[in-house]
């Protein structure tokens, strides 16, 4: 109990949970970027999808997510079942450790990196479409073969800003906080229900029991020692 860094959250065994739809969840225009931390277990079947907007088949807007060989995958949809994706190499994400990845539109392009390094770019790559559906986080709804098995921490949206633009970043090593542009911010507290953005925005669990864990990428702020209470 003396070392503990901080929570994520568990979306292990099926278990995921939903943001409100909302404006500022829609990535159809301009400069954003998507972050946080996922660990996986294991090698999927397919993919793990860490998030999604849209339904499957009658909507679409985005998949973030990591398939079987390793390789990030972002997908964009038109608001139908008709996605453009771009994956990176395969190995990039590495199945039982704690990865830092990000998803980033800047201009015309989107960015994928992992662990602080770019690993692919697309330029005029296609935009998500604007749908009134919910995020969904650690699953991609109506299909538990693309369920996350494993664990996320502070996943952030930013709307407006390309925070990361170049071939590399220095991975956070601390939590992520609500900076400007910031729409969500959630997988950071002992609550898995809270988004520390100012939207504050509502979060519920369409399946199963996503837990807040003291699980964490980060060292411990400080050891255990009889002198501090």
């Amino acid at each position: 109990p003396y070392r503990h860094a901080g929570h994520s959250v568990n979306t292990s065994q099926g278990n995921y949970f939903t943001v409100a739809n909302h404006a500022d969840t829609d990535l159809s225009s301009g400069d954003w970027t998507i972050e946080l931390w996922a660990y996986a277990h294991s090698a999927p079947g397919v993919s793990n999808v860490f998030l999604a907007k849209g339904t499957y088949v009658s909507t679409l807007s985005y998949i973030f997510a990591v398939l079987a060989n390793g390789s990030l995958e972002w997908s964009s949809g038109t608001g139908s079942w008709s996605a453009t994706s771009y994956t990176s190499t395969a190995g990039d994400f590495v199945f039982g450790q704690w990865n830092h990845i990000a998803a980033v539109r800047d201009g015309t392009s989107i960015h994928m990196y992992c662990n602080g390094t770019r690993v692919s770019t697309h330029a005029s790559a296609t935009m998500p479409a604007n749908t009134n559906d919910p995020l969904y986080v650690g699953h991609y709804v109506n299909h538990n073969t693309y369920a996350h098995d494993g664990y996320i921490r502070d996943l952030r949206i930013l709307k407006g800003t390309a925070l990361y633009t170049g071939t590399s970043y220095t991975v956070p090593d601390e939590p992520l906080t609500a900076i400007t542009n910031t729409d969500v911010l959630i997988c950071q507290s002992n609550r898995w229900e809270k988004d520390n953005s100012t939207n504050n925005f509502t979060v519920s669990v369409p399946q199963g029991t996503p837990a807040a864990v003291p699980f964490s990428p980060f060292a411990p702020t400080r050891q255990y020692t009889k002198d501090v209470v």
